[in-house]
């Protein structure tokens, strides 16, 4: 029996059918929409939306003009991560500094594949015919070539072989954050690659054995810890001569595995090095003489400098004749105003978001509109408290949303006067009440807004700004937000701290 030919309208409609059928059912995952704020999490056990930070960087949009989170929970990535230059205002959290960790172990002196790397890194391998060594500066577990990406509450690590360099975290990017992370390693583990671009690590730990943060970049390290495994020299920096600054190291403390016995602060990977510690704590283990000059004809142009360092490693009476002590009128310039000078405002959203610098408490309280600033902006909050609910206003369960039941979320601030306090919001619409005092907003954009006693505070989708309490007395606010049931709400607000 021969089949009858169906009409060609039936055709296209059959095919359009089947077209949709694949892409509900047979790719879910791809056609979800991730082009909004919400929480994209990561999860190698399966429960969250992606099982490798790859993916979830994948399904991120170009160029995004919004603050996107990515919650990485508790787990080992073994992924050699890329962040593409045309992603930003991403932010990694993870669950667990200690245990969400990134990781790869890769190093200099491995062979290189033609087939695992790209169409034209590949025919430039095959065209030089032997195999070649896979270099430092493709080492790396991490590297970043986007700018405005944050890293926060997890682990970047190198673990191959002693038998080259090898890269953990590999900075291109200009305008990153890392907060509360570890970076662990052996030689060169923090690689900050490109000249005029700004890095800012605050309470983070540091190790390596030589040369184990070095590059062009002009980087600020607040309250880090730096772990010397070996004796050698900690950093290599290779700033540029039209670069003002290079690595500032401030509260920083340096300390050292037992058997160390001789650690260098530095020597100048390339000519004009610059590297500051100020208000640093120095072990024993530091030489008399500080520094290095690595090439003799370097003493003339590095960089290298001090300012009220504390510890038995920080007597100055010894060190090399081409370092020097600051002043305190030089040291009153370095300041994040100073350092990360340029035109887009970066640190304005950083500093409100994160310890405030011993060294630059006055930077950045306010617009510059000649009133006094904050007396104590370093305060910290005086008491959070966290009510969660599946119910709504009235009582109506809420519905699913995404892989659980979501939660109505209260969570109320209480905070001193001369206080500020920055959130991020990722989610949709977010309300509150300020039931006492008297609150002060500032956008990004610098413009203001007061909130009296009584009155409501709204927020919309994926805004970035701080609160200040400029008044006598304590402010009391309550917010509301949805999240999901057993969500951290740092997802959410990476800032706040909850109790």
């Amino acid at each position: 029996m021969k089949t009858k030919e169906l009409p060609k309208n039936r055709w296209t409609a059959i095919l359009l059918l089947f077209t949709v059928y694949c892409v509900l059912f047979i790719n879910p995952a791809g056609a979800q929409n991730y082009d909004n704020p919400d929480t994209i999490v990561v999860a190698r056990d399966g429960t969250g939306q992606f099982r490798t930070i790859t993916d979830a960087i994948e399904v991120c949009r170009a160029f995004m003009d919004y603050h996107k989170v990515i919650y990485i929970k508790k787990g080992t990535y073994k992924e050699k991560l890329i962040i593409p230059q045309w992603l930003q205002n991403i932010e990694l959290c993870g669950e667990d500094r200690n245990e969400t960790i990134i990781t790869y172990d890769d190093h200099a002196n491995i062979l290189m594949d033609a087939r695992f790397w790209p169409a034209e890194t590949s025919r430039q391998l095959i065209a030089m015919g032997e195999r070649q060594k896979l270099g430092t500066f493709r080492s790396f577990t991490v590297r970043v070539d986007a700018n405005d990406i944050t890293f926060k509450n997890l682990t970047i690590e190198n673990n191959a072989a002693k038998l080259g360099q090898a890269v953990a975290l590999h900075t291109q990017g200009d305008r990153l954050t890392f907060v509360n992370c570890r970076f662990l390693g052996n030689q060169d583990t923090v690689y900050t690659g490109m000249p005029a671009t700004r890095l800012y690590f605050s309470d983070c730990y540091i190790e390596g054995t030589t040369d184990f943060i070095f590059g062009p970049s002009t980087a600020w390290f607040e309250n880090c810890q730096i772990y010397c495994k070996i004796n050698s020299y900690i950093t290599a920096a290779s700033t540029p001569q039209e670069s003002d600054y290079g690595y500032i190291f401030n509260n920083c403390t340096i300390t050292c595995a037992p058997d160390v016995t001789k650690v260098y602060l530095g020597r100048p990977w390339r000519d004009y090095g610059y590297t500051l510690f100020m208000h640093c704590t120095l072990p024993k283990e530091i030489r008399p003489e500080g520094w290095h000059h690595w090439q003799k004809e370097r003493e003339q142009t590095a960089r290298y400098l001090e300012f009220e360092n504390n510890g038995p490693g920080a007597a100055t009476d010894k060190r090399v004749p081409w370092s020097r002590q600051l002043t305190k009128k030089e040291a009153q310039a370095i300041t994040l105003d100073n350092v990360f000078q340029r035109n887009d405002k970066w640190k304005k959203e950083f500093v409100c978001g994160t310890s405030v610098l011993n060294s630059c408490k006055k930077a950045n309280t306010q617009e510059d509109n000649g009133e006094d600033q904050l007396s104590n902006p370093a305060a910290k909050v005086v008491s959070t408290e966290l009510i969660r609910t599946s119910q709504s206003w009235d009582g109506v369960e809420l519905p699913d949303y995404f892989k659980g039941r979501p939660e109505l979320v209260a969570v109320k601030y209480v905070f001193p006067a001369g206080q500020k306090l920055g959130w991020h919001h990722h989610v949709a619409m977010n309300y509150g009440v300020l039931v006492q005092g008297e609150l002060t907003i500032i956008g990004l954009d610098g413009k203001t807004k007061v909130v009296h006693e009584g009155e409501a505070v709204v927020e919309m989708v994926g805004t970035v700004h701080h609160g200040e309490n400029r008044g006598t007395k304590d402010c009391i606010l309550y917010m509301f937000y949805l999240s999901q049931k057993d969500l951290p709400l740092a997802v959410q607000h990476p800032d706040i701290p909850l109790n």
